[in-house]
C-alpha cells in the first residue's frame, strides 16, 4: 500500500510522494514480522519538471539524518527514473539537477521501513524583465508588444506583452539568454499625427540571470510636410506611406529588413510620419474621386528631421508647366551672408538633368559654381566656387532650359536679385607701384584696388607713375593721392 510523505522542500517545487509503508512509529500489528536491522528497502521513483518532462541525469542522495552521513546516490536515466538502496532509518533525500534553470529539492525526515516510491517535480524560478519604450522625446510608445524568443529563433514567442499607456511593460521568464524582438503599431493620443509600425529586435543576446528592468528609447525621425493640388489648395485625406531599409542604430536591426509608417494628411494638407534615419519610397495617395494621381519618391534619404512640400497633378497627361515657388535669398533680400547658397524650389519634380551650371546661374555666369538638385524636394542649389563680395548686388537666373518630368519647361526665365550684406566697414586700400614708398601696399595698380574694393572704401595712391586705364564702376569709391597730385602721374595705357 502506498501512502504520501511530506518532505521539507527548498526552492520552488512541487513534490509528489509514494511511499509504501507508513510513517515509522506506528506499532507492529499482531502476525506481522518486525524489520530486521540488515534488511534494505528501495527508494525509487520518476523525476519530472513543471510541465511533466522527464529529467534525466538529476544527481539523487540518500543522508541518514542520525550520522548526517550518505548512504546512497544515483543519477536519474533517459527516462527520468532513480533507484536508491538504504537500510531502514530516517533520510534526507537531495535532488540536484546539473544544468542551470532548474531548483534543487530536499526533502527531510523520509522515514523508511519498507520500499518506498517517491516521485518528484522540479520547477523552475522566474525572473521578471520589465521596462518602458519612450520615443525620441521621451514621450511613452504604447500598444507595441514586446516578446522573448528563444536566441536567434524566428518562431513564436515564449512569453509576449503589449506596452501600456505609459509604454511600461513587464514579463517573466526563466534565466536565459533569449533574442527580445518589439513589433506592432502604436498611436499616442498625447501625440498627435505619430504612428509607429515597428518591427524590430535586438541582434545581441539578451542575458537575464535576475530580475531586469531596461529603458529602450527609439532612434526616430520626422518626415512632415504639406500636400496641395496644383492651385496651392490644400489637399485632406491624402494617405502617405514610407517603406525602405532604416538604420535603427546598433543593438537594433529591422526584422524583416525594411521599416514602415502611415499618415493621413489633416484639413490644412499638413502630414507627419515617425521614421527612422535610412532611405526609404515615399507614395501619396490621393483620396478617391478626387481627380488627382498618385505619387512616389524613390530614394528618399533621411538622416534627421525633413519638411516637404508635395503638389498633386491631375490624373490626365500633364501639360502644366513647372513653377518657381521659393528661392532662397528671396528677391529683394537684403545683408545676405556672403558664403550664402542659393535655393529654387519648384512647384513639382523637375527633370534633374536639366538643372545645371547652364540652366542655373549667378551674375549671368560670371559667379562660377556648382549645381546640384533634390528630387525629394524639388529644389535646385547654386553654391559658389567662392565667397560673394560684401554689400553686393547679385542677380541669379533660371532658363527655359529647365523641365518637368513630362518635358514641360519653365514658361518664361525666371531672375531674382538680393544684396550681400555689408563688411566690417570702409576699406581703405594702399597702392604703390614699385613699394618702395610703402612696401605693405596692397596693389601696384590702381585698376586692381578698384576691382577688390566695394561701396565706400578709399584707394590711397603713392606717388609714382601707373600707365593703365582705369575704369570706375563701383558707387561711393574715394581715389586720392597719398602725397600731392603732381607726385601721381597717371598714363593712358593705350587704345581700349
Amino acid at each position: 500500500m502506498k501512502r504520501n510523505l511530506v518532505g521539507k522542500i527548498f526552492g520552488i517545487a512541487l513534490v509528489f510522494v509514494m511511499v509504501g509503508s507508513m510513517l515509522g512509529g506506528l506499532p507492529v500489528l499482531p502476525g506481522e514480522a518486525e524489520v530486521c536491522a540488515a534488511d534494505v528497502f528501495q527508494i525509487s521513483g520518476t523525476i519530472r519538471d513543471n510541465e511533466g518532462n522527464v529529467l534525466s541525469g538529476i544527481n539523487v542522495t540518500a543522508t541518514d539524518v542520525t550520522t548526517n552521513m550518505s548512504v546512497g546516490s544515483t543519477i536519474s536515466d533517459a527516462n527520468g527514473y532513480y533507484s536508491i538502496e538504504v537500510p531502514p532509518g530516517t533520510y534526507d533525500l537531495t535532488f540536484t539537477p546539473i544544468s542551470p534553470g532548474l531548483q534543487p529539492v530536499v526533502l527531510s525526515n523520509i522515514v523508511v521501513t519498507e520500499a518506498s516510491v517517491i516521485d518528484v517535480v522540479l520547477s523552475s524560478p522566474s525572473i521578471t524583465f520589465s521596462g518602458k519604450v519612450v520615443d525620441r522625446d521621451g514621450n511613452p510608445v504604447p500598444d507595441i508588444y514586446v516578446g522573448i524568443y528563444d536566441f536567434g529563433s524566428h518562431g513564436l514567442p515564449i512569453v509576449e506583452v503589449k506596452t501600456d499607456n505609459g509604454g511600461f511593460f513587464s514579463l517573466d521568464v526563466l534565466p536565459g539568454s533569449y533574442t527580445l524582438r518589439m513589433r506592432g503599431r502604436s498611436s499616442n493620443p498625447n501625440v498627435p499625427n505619430r504612428v509607429f509600425e515597428l518591427y524590430l529586435y535586438y541582434t545581441e543576446p539578451l542575458s537575464l540571470t535576475q530580475n531586469t528592468f531596461m529603458n529602450f528609447t527609439l532612434r526616430n525621425v520626422y518626415l512632415t510636410g504639406k500636400v496641395v493640388d496644383k492651385g496651392g489648395d490644400p489637399v485632406s485625406a491624402v494617405e502617405f506611406s514610407v517603406f525602405g531599409d532604416p538604420d535603427l542604430g546598433a543593438p537594433w536591426s529591422s526584422s524583416y529588413g525594411s521599416f514602415s509608417s502611415t499618415a493621413t494628411s489633416d484639413g490644412n494638407g499638413e502630414f507627419r510620419l515617425p521614421l527612422f534615419p535610412g532611405t526609404f519610397r515615399l507614395t501619396a495617395t490621393p483620396p478617391a474621386g478626387s481627380g488627382l494621381g498618385e505619387i512616389s519618391l524613390e530614394g528618399l534619404e533621411i538622416s534627421e528631421d525633413k519638411s516637404l512640400f508635395i503638389i498633386l497633378l491631375g490624373t490626365g497627361p500633364d501639360v502644366t508647366p513647372p513653377i518657381v515657388v521659393s528661392t532662397s535669398p528671396e528677391d529683394g533680400a537684403t545683408h545676405a551672408p556672403i558664403d550664402t547658397a542659393l535655393t529654387a524650389t519648384f512647384s513639382e519634380a523637375i527633370n534633374s538633368s536639366t538643372i545645371n551650371t547652364s540652366t542655373f546661374t549667378l551674375e549671368g555666369n560670371t559667379v562660377s559654381g556648382a549645381v546640384t538638385y533634390d528630387p525629394a524636394t524639388f529644389t535646385a542649389t547654386f553654391t559658389p566656387d567662392a565667397n560673394l563680395e560684401y554689400n553686393h548686388t547679385y542677380t541669379a537666373a533660371l532658363s527655359t532650359a529647365i523641365t518637368d518630368l513630362a518635358g514641360n519647361p519653365l514658361v518664361a526665365p525666371y531672375s531674382w536679385s538680393f544684396t550681400t550684406q555689408s563688411g566690417a566697414g570702409p576699406k581703405t586700400w594702399y597702392v604703390d607701384d614699385d613699394k618702395l614708398d610703402y612696401p605693405a601696399a596692397d596693389f601696384t595698380k590702381i585698376q586692381e584696388a578698384v576691382n577688390n574694393a566695394t561701396a565706400g572704401d578709399t584707394i590711397i595712391v603713392y606717388p609714382g607713375t601707373y600707365t593703365e586705364n582705369i575704369d570706375v564702376n563701383k558707387d561711393h569709391l574715394t581715389i586720392q593721392s597719398e602725397n600731392r597730385a603732381d607726385s601721381t602721374i597717371v598714363q593712358a595705357g593705350g587704345a581700349r
